[in-house]
């Protein structure tokens, strides 16, 4: 309803929020932009994510303590409705190449853990949507690229940024991921999925450090070129 986005009416438009937006991992990123987008009023979402919830997943996804042991895109499907009153489709099944992807998406957000699927994602999906918006956290630092999949230099500044898992730095088990970079990471994501659908400018890069409090932004040009926060 008109009231109850009346606070964000000048902020974002209604035009906007009827964009579709698909997201694949619903964990502890997934679901908080998820739940963020829903807030703000996008009513076409769907997403993917066949893991179930397991109890160490409750300290920093949206989940409730009675939702462990069923699937996460299920219980966020049900929460969705129950905190913003939106619905969602979801798929609960893996994803691969041969995954169906939604029709008429505008953006898509990449919200895994594996740097090797990060690349097939892109590889598979990644031009079949306008905007491709994919983030990668440990511990307390986060990173957020946006990627305009009709810009040749996006395209190329992301594909930099992409390398084997086996080269991926290992996180210790109890330093993996605490929900407030969880959060900072989903708002960042959210606050980008509406630039990029408002036509705004937005960098292609945000990294943020939750240790010095400082952030980074790059917009990706034949060199990227440092743009304000």
């Amino acid at each position: 309803s008109h009231e109850r986005f009346r606070n964000q009416s000048a902020i974002i438009s209604e035009t906007t929020m009827k964009n579709p937006v698909h997201i694949i991992g619903l964990g502890s990123i997934g679901s908080f932009v998820t739940l963020t987008l829903a807030k703000m009023g996008f009513i076409n979402l769907s997403g993917q994510d066949m893991d179930m919830i397991e109890e160490h997943n409750i300290a920093n996804q949206f989940y409730p303590v009675d939702s462990v042991g069923s699937h996460k895109a299920d219980a966020l499907r049900e929460m969705l409705i129950k905190m913003a009153g939106v619905g969602m489709s979801v798929n609960v099944s893996k994803w691969d190449e041969h995954t169906q992807f939604p029709i008429g998406a505008e953006a898509i957000v990449v919200a895994v853990d594996d740097m090797d699927l990060r690349k097939a994602i892109w590889d598979t999906c990644g031009k079949k949507v306008p905007f491709y918006i994919e983030a990668r956290m440990g511990a307390e630092v986060c990173r957020v690229y946006t990627v305009n999949t009709h810009d040749l230099d996006e395209c190329a500044f992301y594909e930099s940024t992409l390398y084997p898992q086996s080269e991926a730095a290992t996180e210790r088990c109890a330093m993996k991921s605490i929900i407030y970079t969880v959060l900072g990471a989903a708002s960042l994501i959210a606050s980008q999925v509406k630039r990029a659908l408002s036509s705004e400018k937005y960098p292609t890069e945000i990294v943020y450090d939750f240790v010095s409090h400082t952030q980074t932004s790059y917009k990706a040009k034949a060199n990227p070129v440092m743009v304000e926060a």
